[in-house]
């Protein structure tokens, strides 16, 4: 029968597979931390580290499994929403500025969506940086409209 073969996630990436000794050796370093998933043939789906009993030593119980202070709202999200509507609220208003604000949902609405599944729980504010990037993509898409427009009125009052 061959070793057990330990799965670990970490950060969005997957590391492994690992022994139990080595995933052991990882636990005591400070390399890996007891709420990174985990996975190894048997379980039905990812856990926590800590939780698994192959890594209970001798039979005690498996190490606790510490939980992360109250996960943060991304700060990119909420920039991402911020510009988001400061976007939409120019291109209603004046048309052309929009772009700059809605460039920037844009940007932070992707950038904060990619944090925030690397993140493993410890971020959150998903909704918002969607919010921030439709927002983004509306009032960019509007702004373009409003100097089609004012482009063309120009063009039929020099006729």
């Amino acid at each position: 029968m061959s070793e057990l073969q330990i799965h670990i996630g970490r950060h969005g990436q997957r590391l492994g597979p690992y022994t139990v000794a080595e995933t052991r050796r990882q636990l005591a370093n400070n390399e890996v931390s007891a709420i990174d998933l985990a996975w190894h043939e048997g379980l039905a789906a990812w856990q926590p580290l800590g939780t698994l009993a192959c890594l209970a030593a001798d039979g005690a119980a498996a190490p606790p499994v510490s939980r992360p202070a109250t996960p943060q709202d991304s700060p990119l999200a909420i920039a991402s929403l911020t510009c988001g509507i400061a976007g939409v609220v120019l291109a209603l208003v004046c048309g052309f500025f929009s772009w700059l604000p809605s460039l920037a949902a844009i940007i932070c609405g992707h950038l904060s969506r990619t944090q925030i599944k690397k993140a493993n729980g410890t971020l959150t504010g998903d909704k918002f940086a969607l919010t921030g990037l439709i927002l983004g993509y509306a009032a960019l898409a509007l702004s373009v409209l409003v100097i089609i427009i004012m482009f063309a009125m120009f063009q039929m009052q020099g006729h």
